[in-house]
């Protein structure tokens, strides 16, 4: 029984303690933080991108749609500008007519109509008067044939007005598309209509090349007869938009009989119609989608491609930087393995003034701690030995005394041998709790280290957030400085809008002026020839005005249409802008909130390593009551010596020596055996 019970202890101390071995895939520190970070980037990325474009979009439409309204209203301005003029002038033929008498003589009368035939090439074939008796007098050199003249629409409109006016559209002989401006002469003996046909193509001219808006296309409609006056398709011209195969043109003649002036989406054409003044004409304006949306969606590349760019950039020096910070716990990973293993001999270099320093320091303290105690160990196992031997010399020459005293000490020596192994035992416990007391406190002092960085990125997030708002504040006063700019070039180009007013006052005038000189040169006759030359170039000039006029006009009006785009984006913007400061506003209290739950975290970690440190030094308690408790079991050793004493059995005695030093002998070479596992 006694030598199996020593047996067991020599298997125990001979069997050197292995380290338990993790099972399983294990991930490294480095790719736990880029596995957190990179999809958190990624997300915010694409959300970026998604509103960026959806608000590009939204603004680019909002943008094109106002540029298609100003140029259908440009557009539309001027062809009712074109209409006024030219009837502007025939209430100027009237009027000659009417007060040079030529409406009571019947030669000046030919004479006028002669004169006036070549006065503008809008008039094709000059001007026309035709009595009730269905007589036309036309200029000698119009050669048209007018045949029931009493059935033309020139003629019935004309009886209705005095007034000159248009009368709807219509097909001449040749099947262009005209329309006539018609109104009954004062003539008090009797009754004719003055009349002339004005060809459509120079309001064809306006629909197809005064479009303003690049890609647009607009069409000239009559709305009483759904007829296409003017298109940049030849073909769709004189045809009805209710006959025609194209399911688009069907829609816009749906649209034009509601009434409805707003831009609406038919089919993929964003569309606008406007109204032709004094006419059923209504103008429409339509852009492809597809083309307004070609930059947005161009945008979206853009933004794919610089995204990418800048995700694979921030991997870059988001691994650099990891694998730079994690490199020290690395290495201090494979030291802290190798001493596990009882190789001492490593070197521990603590560099820097952080975290990670601060557990190289302590490792390093801890290896020469070590180091320190194996050469104690080392000493005292040679003692041992030395003194084992000595006891050996002793006990063969005390062995015929001890043979008498061995039985009855047997007994004792077996209960301090099982006190002894119970203490051993105790022993290996505190050690064992000692060795998971000093893991959990290394653990904790990592934890507490990443804690610690997470609190200097808080930190710096809450501080950028700070940043990002005063700099949308002062986004947001210099879109306010613009917005006054805008508005002050809005009031100057008012202030220009009055002086063209007043030239083309006076371009009116010099033509009247004009008008009035060539009507007296032609009655001075061949005296008044030079007159006559010189009133023509004044009439040339005042035309020349009066179109200078017009397209100073027209581009103020652009001008105008601009700036109130301009401000309205500009108010759009400012608000967007106060907005994304209210967004990032609350940002910043989330960073604040995020920074207050990380320093929480932190003061409850500092309290778990202060606890983990009160159980090391219950651990070291434990050991320091063991070895008091193997100081005992000395002194009941030298209790059973006195027992020998008094009974005189050196006998016993000395067999009780001889075997004690056979143990001591045995232990100091398992001791020296066990000690030679660690390296220093």
């Amino acid at each position: 029984m006694k030598k199996n019970t020593k047996q067991t202890k020599d298997d125990k101390m001979k069997k050197p303690k292995q380290h338990p071995k993790q099972k399983g895939f294990r991930m490294g520190l480095r790719a736990k933080i880029l596995g957190i970070s990179l999809p958190i980037t990624i997300i915010m990325v694409i959300a970026m991108i998604a509103i960026a474009y959806s608000v590009s979009e939204k603004d680019i439409m909002k943008s094109s749609q106002s540029l298609l309204r100003t140029s259908a209203k440009d557009q539309g301005n001027q062809i009712e500008a074109w209409l006024n003029r030219k009837l502007d002038e025939v209430k100027t033929v009237k009027y000659d007519l009417e007060h040079s008498g030529a409406v009571k003589d019947q030669k000046l009368l030919q004479k006028k109509l002669n004169d006036y035939y070549a006065l503008d090439a809008s008039f094709a074939g000059g001007f026309y008067v035709t009595d009730t008796a269905g007589t036309v007098m036309k200029a000698d050199d119009n050669t048209t044939q007018i045949n029931n003249a009493k059935d033309q629409i020139w003629y019935q409109k004309g009886l209705t007005r005095m007034n000159p006016g248009y009368t709807p559209v219509f097909e001449d002989d040749e099947n262009h598309m005209m329309i006539s401006a018609c109104g009954m002469l004062d003539d008090a003996t009797n009754i004719r209509v003055l009349s002339t046909n004005l060809s459509l193509d120079s309001i064809n001219i306006i629909v197809n090349s005064s479009v303003s808006m690049q890609g647009a296309e607009s069409l000239l409609v009559d709305k009483s007869t759904d007829d296409i006056l003017a298109s940049r398709e030849s073909e769709l011209i004189a045809t009805s938009l209710k006959d025609t195969s194209n399911g688009f043109l069907k829609n816009v003649a749906d649209k034009i009989n509601k009434d409805d002036e707003s831009v609406t989406t038919i089919r993929d054409k964003v569309v606008v119609t406007r109204e032709i003044a004094g006419t059923d004409w209504v103008l429409v304006s339509y852009v492809p989608t597809s083309l307004i949306t070609s930059e947005v969606d161009n945008l979206r590349t853009i933004l794919i491609g610089v995204a990418i760019i800048g995700l694979l950039v921030f991997t870059l020096l988001n691994t650099i930087g990891v694998s730079l910070t994690v490199k020290p716990l690395r290495i201090l990973s494979h030291k802290i393995k190798a001493m596990s293993n009882g190789d001492f001999t490593i070197q521990i270099e603590a560099k820097g003034t952080d975290e990670i320093a601060q557990i190289q320091q302590s490792v390093k303290i801890f290896t020469e701690y070590m180091r320190e105690m194996i050469c104690k160990i080392n000493a005292v196992s040679d003692s041992i030995r030395n003194q084992a031997d000595s006891s050996s010399v002793v006990s063969v020459s005390m062995q015929d005394a001890s043979n008498a005293q061995a039985a009855s000490m047997a007994a004792l020596s077996e209960t301090v041998e099982q006190i002894s192994e119970s203490i051993n035992e105790i022993a290996e416990s505190a050690t064992d709790l000692s060795g998971v007391v000093s893991d959990v406190s290394r653990d904790s002092e990592q934890v507490k280290s990443q804690i610690d960085s997470t609190v200097g990125i808080a930190r710096k997030g809450r501080s950028d957030m700070e940043l990002v708002g005063t700099a949308m504040d002062e986004i947001r006063d210099s879109m306010s400085l613009l917005v006054d700019a805008i508005r002050k070039v809005g009031e100057a180009s008012k202030e220009i809008t009055g002086i063209t007013s007043l030239i083309a006052n006076i371009s009116e005038e010099t033509s009247l002026l004009s008008l009035n000189a060539s009507i007296e040169a032609a009655r001075a006759g061949e005296a008044g020839k030079g007159f006559s030359v010189v009133a023509t170039e004044i009439s040339k000039l005042a035309q020349n005005t009066a179109s200078s006029v017009e397209e100073i006009s027209q581009l103020i009006d652009q001008v105008d249409g601009l700036v109130d785009d301009a401000v309205n984006q500009a108010n759009v913007s400012v608000q967007n802008i106060g907005e994304s400061g209210g967004r990032i506003r609350v940002a910043q209290e989330t960073f604040e909130q995020i920074y207050t739950c990380i320093e929480d975290m932190k003061n409850g970690i500092n309290n778990m390593i202060t606890q983990i440190a009160a159980v090391n030094n219950v651990a070291m308690d434990v050991s320091a009551i063991s070895e008091e408790q193997a100081a005992s079991t000395t002194v009941i050793s030298e209790t059973s010596d006195a027992m020998v004493d008094q009974a005189n059995n050196l006998a016993d005695q000395s067999e009780q020596v001889a075997d004690s030093s056979k143990v001591l002998t045995n232990t100091s070479e398992q001791l020296a055996e066990q000690m030679g596992r660690f390296q220093i």
